[in-house]
């Protein structure tokens, strides 16, 4: 493919056959501790920064960008006057601010939020309460922990906190349910039949109907020093009234290892995951379940187990010799190890894509003759799965994206990947090595592991693959070198009814927006 850079004074643009990536100018900026790329509205580009000033105090600050330019248009210091910034969003075209409050003196803690005119950054509406719910006091008091979701098409939003922990009480927690002009649909605190210490609360779901729904893991074996044995996987629809329903999720002869979930246009619950076989360990297939509309039990599933050339792919001769070893003394086939799901996709068929990424942290440690120790984290990001699900839960075909990418005491700060889809193509940008590339075309065999620092060998790369059939594609897309920044790919937007990819990159004091036009 013919890649071709121009440097212009307001845009660094690269041109190709099939998209265009641009660039705004670099920018100088302070040591931030936290970037979030909040998205858009009416085209424009919406960026949340914080960073900690003299005596603890953090300064917060939100950003609009020109679409065109993609430099400042306008800037904003926010008044954040509690003491926990929760989150920022964007929702129905408003930029919402959400803070909560710890009142000492009553043992409750409030949440509120503010809303900020988009167009000129100013606060238009301010100290609207949503809930205020009580803490236990004590010298170790560990405060309540606040989400904010919105269901698939934005039409609603819900608020989940927890509620105190209670030994040898149920598990709690409380919502508050609201449509896209804020009105309150309804708010109810709940208990789950099970002992706050056995059960482990997953992933909240709005659906576009609002519903409420809540997974949920529940130990009902422990083993050897309390680790669970036998488990299980709840869904719970909470209703308006606070009714639960309970929906169980069994896997016969297999054990969920991660799953997520949706509600589909029929209103039916779906969920798609990965699974391990009882007597082997790790990731050995992708499954999925399709709920009655009326929580009645499963109305249809569906497993398939990946063969060992799709789990072995870009494994070294000596992990396959390992592998074939456990398989011939009956231990059982090679696994995948350590993923974790990205992405879902749902499609106009009613089908579905899912992306799991593995991921893992090691540490090691190093004493010196004076007895200090030192600890290294280690952050590893490397292959990523993909599948496909018609609109009968039939798997389709599945993929794997080779990547290596490995640092050390930065949280993976510039690992993982930026995604993306399209009605046709799902992309994956994310940096690599050049080695991995000739002439801007990706190469097979070995892959290298990711360079971050060097100017030479890091490229940021994109990948495309096609839904219908799961066909890949790899190209080089820009380098450090040619950019002056390097690409954030956990800081991005995507814009499916644009089809732009909003990115982002950093280097020491230097930032910049991009965006990928498909």
């Amino acid at each position: 493919m013919r890649i071709l850079i121009l440097l212009s004074l307001s845009l660094f643009t690269i041109n190709t056959f099939a998209y265009q990536v641009y660039f705004g100018e670099s920018e100088k900026s302070d040591k931030r501790n936290r970037i979030d790329l909040l998205g858009t509205i009416n085209d424009k580009v919406y960026i949340y920064k914080s960073k900690m000033m003299p005596l603890g105090v953090e300064k917060h600050e939100i950003f609009q960008y020109d679409p065109n330019t993609l430099v400042v248009a306008k800037e904003a210091k926010l008044e954040i006057k509690r003491k926990n910034l929760e989150r920022i969003v964007i929702f129905s075209n408003k930029i919402l601010i959400f803070q909560s409050e710890k009142e000492s003196r009553t043992g409750t803690q409030t949440v509120w939020y503010d809303i900020y005119d988009a167009q000129s950054l100013m606060l238009k509406q301010g100290n609207i309460e949503l809930v205020q719910i009580e803490y236990k006091k004590g010298l170790f008091s560990k405060l309540n922990s606040f989400t904010i979701i919105m269901s698939e098409d934005e039409s609603k939003l819900a608020i989940y906190y927890d509620l105190p922990y209670e030994k040898g009480k149920p598990e709690k927690f409380g919502i508050v349910v609201y449509d896209e002009n804020m009105t309150k649909l309804y708010a109810n605190q709940t208990e789950l039949p099970v002992q706050d210490e056995l059960m482990t609360l997953g992933i909240p779901h709005i659906s576009n109907d609002g519903k409420f729904y809540m997974s949920s893991r529940e130990v009902t074996e422990k083993g050897l020093f309390g680790i669970p044995k036998n488990v299980k996987h709840h869904i719970y629809h909470v209703k308006e009234t606070g009714e639960l329903i309970d929906n169980q999720i069994v896997l016969q002869d297999k054990y969920i290892y991660e799953y997520t979930y949706h509600t589909n246009d029929k209103g039916e619950l779906i969920l798609t995951g990965l699974y391990g076989e009882a007597k082997r360990t790790g990731v050995n297939g992708g499954f999925y379940i399709r709920l009655n509309k009326d929580n009645a039990g499963v109305a249809s599933a569906d497993y398939t187990s990946f063969p060992d050339e799709f789990i072995t792919a870009g494994w070294s001769d000596r992990e396959k010799k390992k592998a074939d070893k456990r398989k011939d003394k009956g231990k059982g086939g090679p696994s995948l190890y350590n993923y974790d799901i990205r992405a879902m996709v749902t499609l106009d068929n009613g089908g579905a894509v899912f992306v799991a990424e593995q991921y893992y942290v090691v540490v090691t440690s190093y004493t010196d003759a004076n007895g200090n120790t030192r600890y290294t984290y280690h952050y590893y990001y490397n292959d990523v799965i993909i599948l496909k699900l018609n609109g009968e839960g039939k798997f389709e075909w599945y993929a794997k994206l080779p990547k290596y990418q490995h640092s050390t005491n930065d949280n993976g700060y510039y690992s993982s990947f930026a995604f993306h889809a399209s009605k046709e193509k799902l992309y994956f940008m994310y940096n690599d090595n050049m080695k991995n590339y000739e002439d801007g075309n990706a190469v097979g065999g070995k892959t290298y592991p990711t360079s971050f620092r060097s100017n030479k060998n890091n490229v940021t790369s994109l990948a495309e693959v096609n839904i219908l059939d799961g066909k890949m594609s790899k190209k080089k897309l820009f380098s450090k070198g040619e950019l002056g920044t390097i690409a954030v790919p956990k800081i991005h937007h995507s814009d499916r009814v644009a089809n732009i990819l909003y990115i982002f990159g950093k280097k020491k004091r230097n930032e910049r927006l991009g965006k990928i036009v498909f």
